[in-house]
């Protein structure tokens, strides 16, 4: 099944954790595949290589940790874009593609 371009990210999104349906889920998996995904890491451990307000793309060897935050009565959460535009700015982020985060 192709994916249209034409599709709403945000919409879907909504859709998946609104309506549970398999299908929504599908489409999004597809529409990640061919997508980075962008996310604030600790600077701890991360590779020297990893400078700030620049973009890093992972490899098979990174071991990154993702900055989370405790949401209480929700668990942690960490930030995820998939436009490098939205990351805040002057933070160290990593991109991975999309078909390793589905």
């Amino acid at each position: 099944m192709l994916v249209p371009d034409s599709i709403d990210l945000e919409q879907l999104i909504f859709d998946i954790v609104e309506y549970q349906r398999e299908d929504d889920l599908l489409t999004f998996m597809r529409l990640m595949a061919d997508r980075l995904v962008h996310v604030v890491v600790e600077a701890e451990g991360s590779p020297t290589s990893l400078q700030p307000g620049t973009v890093y793309i992972t490899s098979d060897t990174n071991q990154l940790k993702i900055r989370a935050v405790e949401v209480p009565g929700h668990g942690n959460w960490s930030y995820a874009c998939t436009e490098p535009s939205m990351l805040p700015e002057g933070g160290l982020y990593a991109a991975f593609p999309g078909s390793t985060s589905c």
